[in-house]
């Protein structure tokens, strides 16, 4: 029976704890006051806090795609975050985690791949960084993203928490239902740079956006002077989500390389929109940054 144990690493400015179960980060604590990043692991509406989505990111038609014509079965964000990992090294730091494809795996993904996982402190920054290594003799398709939830306050006037974007968004947000895109969309408009945290805004579920402009998000808190920064450079997409319904105490800041699918998309998952492609023998690496900034 495999033990799925914690480890943490640590600086002078930050204490994260990572779980062997899908490498995830269930905890990131500001130690100059000892004050949470995260959401509440046990928290009852999510009980995850930053699992890694792969390898597919959201969901596909009937959780079913197709692969030289025989039918799989992927739930939605794949598999990853419920692998066991094994540690490959670690120092006070940093820690470096890896998986490598298997028996189960391989059936609902049948492709040899090794997924290693990153974590590294700097200061007051967490860099995060996924590897995946094809290992077949064939082409591996797969998509990747992140998943963090992050301690907020919803509400509907300015004591709300808030998102500042790098750049300023006119763009559109794609609609979900049943778990996949539905092709339409609603507006998605930052003003000066802002999005305000309001329960109404994710009334109708997560806001999946695609090639958004920006790479760096700021989550901001009425009244103080702490806030945090997301730097995703290597994702084009952008996953926004908090429960529709009860408690709004988090929001999950998702940097995604790929998407769900839609309604009327091809089950066969190389023509699948927002799918990488990835030769055999080759890797590709993706990264992203959790930032304590104080003004």
């Amino acid at each position: 029976m495999t033990t799925n144990c914690t480890h943490y690493i640590n600086n002078d400015h930050l204490r994260v704890d990572v779980h062997e179960k899908g490498a995830e980060v269930i905890s990131i604590v500001d130690l100059s006051d000892g004050s949470p990043i995260l959401k509440e692991s046990e928290d009852s509406s999510w009980k995850k806090t930053n699992p890694i989505l792969f390898p597919i990111v959201g969901g596909l038609n009937n959780h079913q795609y197709q692969y030289r014509k025989n039918t799989y079965q992927m739930h939605p964000h794949g598999f990853a975050s419920d692998c066991h990992f094994t540690v490959v090294k670690k120092d006070k730091s940093s820690i470096l985690l890896s998986f490598q494809n298997n028996d189960e795996t391989y059936l609902s993904y049948p492709f040899k791949f090794q997924l290693f996982v990153e974590y590294c402190i700097e200061e007051t920054q967490l860099n995060c960084r996924y590897s995946i290594h094809n290992l077949d003799d064939k082409t591996l398709p797969f998509s990747i993203g992140a998943h963090p939830g992050f301690r907020c306050v919803f509400a509907q006037d300015e004591k709300a928490s808030f998102l500042e974007f790098e750049h300023e968004e006119k763009t559109l947000s794609w609609i979900k239902k049943g778990g996949v895109l539905t092709g339409e969309t609603r507006p998605f408009e930052t003003n000066n740079c802002v999005y305000p945290l309001s329960p109404e805004s994710f009334a109708q579920g997560a806001l999946v956006i695609k090639n958004l402009r920006s790479r760096k998000i700021n989550l901001k808190h009425y009244d103080c002077k702490k806030y945090i920064g997301i730097h995703f450079s290597d994702f084009n997409n952008l996953g926004l989500w908090t429960p529709p319904i009860g408690t709004h105490n988090y929001i999950c800041i998702e940097p995604w390389h790929g998407f769900d699918s839609t309604y009327d998309d091809e089950l066969d998952i190389f023509v699948k929109e927002g799918i990488e492609l990835l030769q055999s023998g080759k890797s590709k690496t993706f990264s992203y940054s959790i930032i304590l900034n104080l003004t």
